[in-house]
């Protein structure tokens, strides 16, 4: 069965910083048609600072969109095609003051593929070396050390809401990359 459905027109409604918006005119395999509304996005990584074997480090920051502060992995949005493993590099450093000698991809996902094309590139990163915080202007962030179990208390209590930091954690422990 063909599930593809097909664009009859799509109208560009906004063009912003990190996002456009288009609104699509599509055909159902029904014959229909309806709306789609597609969020288009670079695209982001998350990463995971390995410290030692029983640590990592994540990030403490006022998120708006939730009016939260959430404790979650570093992360970063793609520059116009930038290499995901590019931006890992430079996301990990601006953000935490870190560089790692290894970056081990471990999950490519999209994060809300209901409205929007943005996919989430995850690493592990190891032998991490100090070197300087390099936040954007715009950007306030707390850097948290912090070990493996209290980060999976934390999702499995709840407190940790950040799907990318769930799902990153879950994997790499699953994978045998943390511990």
């Amino acid at each position: 069965m063909n599930l593809v459905e097909k664009t009859l027109k799509s109208t560009n409604v906004y063009n912003g910083k990190i996002i456009n918006v288009q609104k699509n005119i599509v055909q159902l395999l029904s014959g229909g048609n309806t709306i789609r509304e597609v969020v288009l996005h670079n695209g982001a990584v998350a990463i995971i600072p390995v410290i030692d074997e029983e640590n990592i480090l994540l990030v403490k920051q006022f998120r708006y969109s939730t009016d939260k502060i959430l404790l979650e992995l570093p992360a970063g949005t793609l520059n116009k095609n930038e290499n995901p493993k590019s931006c890992a590099k430079r996301e990990l450093e601006e953000e935490t003051g870190f560089q790692a000698k290894k970056f081990i991809q471990i999950l490519e996902t999209f994060v809300a593929p209901g409205y929007s094309n943005e996919i989430m590139y995850t690493f592990v990163a190891t032998d991490l070396y100090k070197t300087q915080k390099n936040l954007d202007y715009d950007e306030n962030i707390e850097v948290i050390k912090i070990k493996i179990k209290e980060v999976m208390k934390l999702i499995l209590d709840g407190k940790i809401t950040d799907a990318k930091t769930i799902c990153g954690i879950l994997i790499a422990k699953n994978k045998k990359l943390i511990l």
